[in-house]
C-alpha cells in the first residue's frame, strides 16, 4: 500500500470503516494498515477517529489469518502511542483483549500491551516511523 497516497486522501477514514469489514484477507489487512498510518501522518485528526478506530479493532480482534491479525494489532499499538488519551483508551482495549477467550484477541491484546502499557510522555510524542512500528528492536535509542 502506497502510504503517500491513501492517508493523505479524504476518503480515507471511510475506506478504514468501508474495508475492516471486507471478507477478503488482503482488503481487510489494509484497512487496519490504513489505519495505522493514519494514526502516524493525520496530525489534524482529533482523538475521536481513532476511538472509532478501537471500535474497528474489537469487532476484528478474532480474526485469525495472520495478516490481518498483524495488522490490527499494529493498528492497536499506533494509535495508543499518538497521545496520552488514547494511549489510556488503547490500553484498555488491550486489556479487554488479553482477557478474552479467543486465542488471536488474546495474541492482539498481549502483544499491544507490550507496548502501550507504561509508555512515557516522552515516548508517546515522539514521531512514529514505519521502522519504529515494525522492527521496534532495530531501531536506535533516542538521542538526549
Amino acid at each position: 500500500m502506497c502510504f503517500n497516497l491513501f492517508d493523505r486522501t479524504p476518503h480515507a477514514w471511510a475506506k478504514v470503516t468501508q474495508w475492516s469489514s471486507s471478507k477478503d484477507e488482503f482488503v481487510k489487512r489494509t484497512a487496519f494498515a490504513l489505519l495505522w498510518s493514519l494514526s502516524v501522518h493525520d496530525k489534524r485528526a482529533g482523538n475521536e477517529p481513532f476511538v472509532q478506530g478501537l471500535v474497528l479493532v474489537e469487532r476484528a480482534d478474532d480474526d485469525e489469518r495472520n495478516f490481518v491479525k498483524k495488522a490490527v494489532n499494529m493498528a492497536l499499538r499506533a494509535i495508543g502511542k499518538r497521545n496520552r488519551a488514547l494511549n489510556t483508551a488503547a490500553v484498555s482495549v488491550a486489556r479487554r483483549l488479553a482477557g478474552s477467550r479467543n486465542a488471536t484477541a488474546r495474541w492482539v491484546g498481549k502483544d499491544a500491551l507490550r507496548e502501550t502499557v507504561g509508555r512515557s510522555e516522552e515516548t508517546i510524542k515522539r514521531p512514529l516511523t514505519l521502522s519504529a512500528m515494525c522492527c521496534p528492536s532495530q531501531t536506535a535509542p533516542p538521542t538526549p
